[in-house]
């Protein structure tokens, strides 16, 4: 599962037993949403950062337990004709997202780049097509960056789909062996 705090989309993937840290989260009270694609979509009520704590934080959020769709994955957004570019240091991102069976409202549409922290909330611009960018991390490391586009409705309802882009502008580009890891 991805877990995304706030609008400004600091973000992790949770690791094999649903563990998870996000930096740089923005001072004062953020939600947080679990999304996972074939579950709902879990909206978490808040955690909220003091600015004057002048030491890391960390807050156990308890075990978080997110409904699995089942038979009614039709009912989910349905996400197609995803697509990114880079140029420079921006990535953009488009993507068609329809209703599901559900027939429900699509309330939410975001890209994140996997990984990095950092994403957008895609905009519907016409009809079911909805864009937005997402500025590339000075540290980002290719040779290939992972976006995540997800889509939530109504009925909290999750559908996801990823795009790989090569990207070759990172300062630690390059192919990677177990032998050079070794």
């Amino acid at each position: 599962a991805i877990v995304v705090l706030g609008q400004n989309s600091p973000h992790a993937v949770t690791d094999h037993e649903g563990k998870f840290t996000i930096t740089d989260v923005p001072i004062g009270s953020q939600p947080i949403n679990v999304i996972a694609g074939g579950f709902y979509t879990l909206n978490q009520t808040s955690v909220s950062v003091d600015v004057s704590s002048t030491t890391a934080t960390t807050t156990d959020l308890g075990n978080i337990q997110v409904k699995e769709v089942g038979e009614g994955l039709d009912n989910a957004p349905h996400i197609e004709n995803v697509n990114a570019v880079i140029s420079g240091n921006i990535i953009s991102v488009s993507a068609t997202i329809t209703k599901g069976a559900g027939n429900d409202e699509v309330t939410d549409a975001r890209a994140e780049l996997l990984y990095y922290n950092t994403g957008c909330v895609l905009t519907n611009t016409n009809g079911n097509q909805y864009s937005g960018t997402i500025t590339i991390p000075a540290n980002a490391v290719g040779p290939n960056l992972t976006i995540v586009i997800f889509a939530v409705d109504e009925q909290n309802m999750t559908a996801n789909e990823s795009v790989t882009v090569s990207y070759s502008g990172g300062s630690n580009t390059g192919s990677f062996t177990l032998d050079t890891i070794a």
